[in-house]
């Protein structure tokens, strides 16, 4: 089984997008996508606050789960492109950060659930991931998974290290954050090649990265904030409120500005799509 969401850039990862729905897998009662360093000290929360805790991270670790598959795309993708070595490298270094980050997440999970209760990704669904491959195609999932999704996912996980007091918590965050901030550059890096080569015009790349602002816009405006878990601000959670205005304002203050440092000045007819949180 497998599940499909709206795109949302929630908790962390490079989403795996198919179309522009994100999927990933269901979980599943196992416990050997856990790693044995990553178990935080819960024993002082609340069963309510465990239990939120534990579902973030299980929703964590199928998203990370999920940029696995996305990263062994992009590989393919690469190839197919006849990307320089280097981006090859690098994708394929990627594919390993994932994995780590899922694994630190099941960990986590599990530690954080009553009893241990072993969680998992079961099998993801990879049909109609490879479909319709052209670079138009390529250049919409770049800048979707890449050039916004790992920002979002680097600046989530950054803001979750700075509030977490818990150790391994704290220690976890940075790992994903500065992996995440490096899939971010390498998105970027990518677009950089497509521009200097010739396969993507300048005008295509900027309507491209513009059409995905708006549709962050769009999802701002109309996405309802679910009641809020409990407060684990202490264990680098965020709240569903507070990771809506951290998207708004990345988009506006980060992915928005890469894109005019590598596309150029705006002029007067195409002013920079505003992203906001309401």
């Amino acid at each position: 089984m497998f599940t499909c969401v709206q795109y949302t850039h929630g908790v962390t990862g490079r989403p795996f997008l198919v179309g522009t729905r994100e999927r990933v897998a269901a979980s599943e009662a196992r416990a050997d996508w856990a790693r044995v360093d990553a178990r935080p000290e819960v024993d002082a929360l609340s069963p309510r606050d465990r239990a939120a805790l534990a579902a973030h991270w299980q929703r964590a670790g199928l998203m990370e789960h999920a940029s696995i598959a996305a990263f062994a795309r992009f590989t393919l993708h690469l190839l197919a492109l006849g990307a320089p070595p280097s981006l090859v490298a690098q994708s394929n270094g990627a594919l390993g950060d994932e994995m780590a980050h899922a694994e630190f997440a099941f960990a986590i999970a599990i530690a954080s659930a009553y009893a241990g209760a072993p969680v998992g990704p079961g099998p993801l669904a990879i049909d109609g991931a490879l479909d319709g491959f052209g670079q138009v195609a390529f250049l919409e999932t770049l800048v979707r998974e890449g050039c916004i999704g790992e920002t979002l996912a680097a600046l989530e996980a950054r803001e979750g290290e700075e509030r977490a007091v818990e150790p391994v918590l704290r220690r976890v965050l940075g790992i994903i954050a500065r992996d995440e901030f490096n899939h971010a550059a390498l998105a970027w890096r990518t677009l950089a090649w497509l521009l200097d080569t010739g396969r993507v015009g300048r005008v295509q790349a900027r309507t491209t990265i513009d059409r995905a602002l708006q549709e962050q816009a769009a999802l701002a405006r109309v996405a309802r904030v679910s009641a809020e878990n409990a407060n684990l601000d202490r264990f680098g959670v965020l709240s569903e409120s507070e990771r809506k205005v951290l998207r708004a304002v990345a988009c506006e203050s980060v992915v928005a500005p890469c894109a005019d440092a590598l596309l150029g000045p705006r002029t007067a007819e195409r002013p920079r799509p505003a992203v906001q949180a309401v």
